[in-house]
């Protein structure tokens, strides 16, 4: 953390300072941006202090490839390639006098793969992430976050649906229309890329959800059984596939489940792997599908 002792004797206005202060701040980050992206992907989030919400640097992660996110349809590949298409398109937006960012909302389950999505993007464009904890914003600190952002960062609110509780009106959080404003360009930097998540699309206003403010919406729902397939083959990329990750009707299972499964018995071997798996999944689709041992009644003598 940096601290600057003010001490001014020239006659000028304390802004003028605390302007020059700021471009020095500012100055420094950009510069401890550059040499630290070299190693990895910086993320940051906001977090509350006291009556402050502040950016801190989570840490540095490594470089995430595209390829390493499980998701269905080379779903990840067609939205790389739109973030791509708008990084090229800024004298489009110029010309035809639009704000210069692209929102791009993710849904679907918890454990599908849309934060590790966001966070692949960010690496393969080897920009830093900022995630924004919607549920602690305020419309005044929020603000003061847009002009305080990483350099360069891709945005990201995520679990955006908390904006929408029924617990959260007038509770003094990040009103709806700062949260438009913001989408609209109003307050974004130019060049933005922006994500929101959610789990529950369906608790969305439609005043976020119309047309034109949102520029790419996409579903990222439960495993296919093409990803379960590729999922066990990262694991054992010799031993084929056991039959039941291939069926259509195996429902509610998530990347991010299965993938923390299978690393865990990477160690037993794939046969022995197999087995457990499909213990677990008779657990997770037909909790009563492995009943429990019945205990036998006690048989009463009848009375005479």
């Amino acid at each position: 953390m940096l601290v600057f002792e003010l001490v001014a004797s020239d006659g000028l206005p304390l802004d003028q300072h605390i302007a020059f202060i700021n471009h020095i701040a500012n100055a420094a980050r950009r510069e401890y941006d550059s040499f630290f992206g070299a190693y990895g992907m910086r993320v940051y989030y906001t977090r509350k202090e006291y009556e402050r919400v502040t950016w801190n640097l989570f840490g540095t992660l490594p470089y995430r490839e595209l390829s390493t996110v499980s998701l269905p349809n080379d779903l990840g590949t067609k939205i790389m390639a739109d973030v791509m298409k708008f990084n090229g398109d800024s004298h489009v937006y110029k010309r035809i006098g639009r704000p210069y960012k692209r929102v791009y909302c993710l849904h679907g389950p918890p454990g599908t793969g849309k934060t590790s999505l966001v966070m692949a993007i960010a690496s393969e464009l080897r920009r830093p992430l900022a995630i924004f904890n919607v549920d602690s914003l305020r419309d005044d600190t929020f603000i003061e976050l847009i002009s305080s952002r990483p350099n360069d960062a891709v945005l990201m609110f995520e679990d955006v649906d908390v904006l929408f509780k029924e617990s959260k009106k007038d509770s003094g959080g990040m009103t709806l229309s700062t949260l438009l404003n913001s989408l609209d360009g109003v307050l974004h930097p130019s060049g933005a890329l922006v994500f929101l998540t959610t789990n529950h699309i369906d608790r969305l206003d439609s005043a976020l959800t119309r047309p034109g403010r949102l520029d790419y919406v996409v579903e990222i729902g439960y495993s296919t059984p093409e990803q379960r397939v590729a999922l066990w083959q990262a694991i054992f990329p010799t031993t084929p596939a056991p039959a039941v990750l291939a069926r259509k009707d195996l429902m509610n299972i998530t990347p991010a489940w299965l993938s923390a499964n299978l690393l865990e018995m990477r160690d037993a071997g794939p046969e022995e792997a197999a087995r457990a798996l499909m213990m677990l999944l008779l657990k997770v689709e037909a909790p009563d599908a492995v009943p429990e041992k019945k205990k036998k009644k006690k048989k009463v003598p009848a009375r005479s």
